[in-house]
């Protein structure tokens, strides 16, 4: 799972350069909707939610994925794959403090300090040298706002899945995010008068597709179950490894560049995460 999110974040990058940002985000979480119904179609024991937490998973899915993927894209869009991995290597961080503040967990020092120390991690790899002091890459900006959004998100789905299996959490979640991007697409072509850009071959099509069931299908599922066992914070600790991945795709797959400050970064955010979460 790991894994595939991490190899998502270059992919996401290249996929921009294809897909208008709103449409993008639709497509993916339309493909990932459309695995999750094909496997609670195939499950014996899936249950429905009821009409009070349809109305919370609706507003988990406004968060983290509707407001998440329209942050996500549009940062990555402004940004590198690079610094989009090392800036989202704060997630865990973000979670455990999320399960803190939203879950009446109770802090401790250690997690406080492992999140400052990963916020300076994240500092040092958004600040550009050659920019003005203390000018942040907007992109950058974006991708953090998006951890938040999600983490927010999440916490609010945690308290359904003690009553709901994590199939139906993540199918509707899904499904509502990719109606709310659906329309919001729909809404900025009527503005425009013009449609959605979008490539005339195959390529980027295939890609699109399996990357949205991969990512925002198969993934969410073995998330939501993560998060359905052992909590939020708990399942966050996997998200180590995350960056690893995306910095090796992007360095791999783009050719981006990779610096001093970049490496730096990378282990002050390993080093707070695993410090905070460890707490």
């Amino acid at each position: 799972m790991m894994m595939i999110w991490g190899l998502n974040l270059p992919v996401l990058k290249w996929l921009t350069g294809h897909f208008d940002p709103v449409f993008l985000s639709a497509l993916r979480m339309g493909a990932g909707a459309a695995l999750l119904a094909v496997l609670v179609s195939c499950a014996s024991s899936s249950e429905s939610p009821k009409p009070g937490q349809l109305a919370q998973l609706a507003l988990a899915s406004l968060l983290s994925v509707y407001l998440y993927q329209l942050a996500v894209t549009a940062g990555i869009y402004r940004t590198t794959a690079t610094n989009g991995a090392l800036v989202s290597a704060l997630h865990p961080v973000v979670a455990t403090m999320a399960a803190l503040l939203l879950l009446r967990e109770k802090p401790q020092g250690r997690t406080l300090a492992g999140a400052l120390i990963a916020l300076g991690g994240v500092a040092l790899v958004t600040v550009n040298p050659e920019d003005r002091v203390g000018q942040v890459s907007s992109g950058d900006l974006l991708i953090l706002a998006s951890l938040l959004l999600n983490c927010a998100g999440m916490a609010v789905a945690q308290r359904v899945l003690t009553k709901v299996d994590a199939m139906s959490v993540a199918l509707w979640t899904q499904t509502f995010g990719a109606v709310m991007l659906f329309a919001h697409a729909a809404a900025l072509s009527h503005q425009s008068g013009t449609r959605p850009r979008m490539p005339s071959t195959a390529g980027p099509w295939i890609v699109l597709v399996l990357s949205g069931a991969l990512s925002s299908g198969l993934s969410a599922l073995l998330w939501h179950r993560a998060v359905a066992a052992v909590g939020m914070s708990k399942a966050s600790m996997w998200m180590y490894w995350v960056p690893i991945f995306a910095l090796a795709a992007a360095l791999l797959v783009l050719s981006e560049p990779l610096h001093a400050r970049h490496i730096a970064g990378l282990c002050l955010v390993l080093l707070g995460t695993r410090f905070a979460t460890r707490a």
